[in-house]
């Protein structure tokens, strides 16, 4: 059961490489020169006060930006809360990125 789980993680993560590979992320064309300067925008804005620092708070966030067609965020949902303090920061730093959306007028493949 361990190895099939590990197979199905595995092959997940292969076909989600190779389908962003083909088609492309959303991220890539929707915010202002792709995922890298959204990364960069992100490492470059937020703060974490001590206090999550001196508790250990740590863990991966999950979250999801609904974007409307003119680049305007619609929607922040954390899928993967973490800590009330670290969760705001992070919608905090998202909504920081406002004006670096790009607006969308046609959908160029049949996935986005």
């Amino acid at each position: 059961m361990k190895s099939y789980l590990i197979f199905l993680v595995f092959s997940l993560l292969i076909s989600s490489n190779l389908f962003a590979q083909r088609e492309g992320k959303p991220i890539d064309y929707r915010f202002v020169d792709g995922e890298d300067n959204f990364v960069s925008f992100f490492l470059n804005n937020i703060s974490l006060s001590s206090q999550v620092i001196e508790n250990g708070i740590y863990g991966n966030s999950i979250t999801r930006i609904s974007l409307n067609p003119k680049g305007e965020i619609n929607e922040i949902t954390i899928i993967n809360p973490i800590d009330s303090i670290v969760d705001n920061e992070i919608l905090r730093v998202i909504d920081l990125s406002r004006k670096f959306w790009k607006k969308r007028e046609k959908i160029k493949n049949k996935y986005y």
